[in-house]
């Protein structure tokens, strides 16, 4: 993982995504063949927005047990935390402007905090 996609495990979910002050971009996804394309957009949008959004993918061990306690019913399953709370989410294979509006149909600016 690079430095720029942080991998988040049941040891690090607190601390990584619900104590964090900057939104939380998290990809729930299982390792198929559209994972590399799935993860290609996540690192377009870490390298883009890393001042504000921090971006982060779930380890492969933890996705059905975070799968069953946030009640995401498939994957690929995109989530907005904020402020510890679950802000949005989206379903299914995207594309970048997708992704890109996604992200910003869903956090105002004053949620952009640097």
């Amino acid at each position: 993982m690079n430095n720029l996609i942080h991998l988040i495990r049941p040891d690090n979910f607190e601390d990584e995504v619900l104590l964090v002050k900057k939104p939380v971009l998290l990809l729930c996804m299982r390792r198929s063949d559209d994972f590399l394309s799935q993860m290609n957009l996540m690192k377009d949008i870490a390298v883009t927005h890393s001042l504000w959004l921090k971006v982060g993918l779930l380890a492969e061990e933890f996705t059905e047990s975070f799968k069953n306690k946030f009640n995401v019913p498939g994957t690929p399953t995109y989530l907005i935390f904020l402020e510890g709370k679950e802000k949005n989410r989206m379903l299914g294979l995207t594309d970048s402007l997708t992704l890109e509006s996604f992200v910003f149909g869903t956090l105002r600016p004053g949620d952009f905090a640097i």
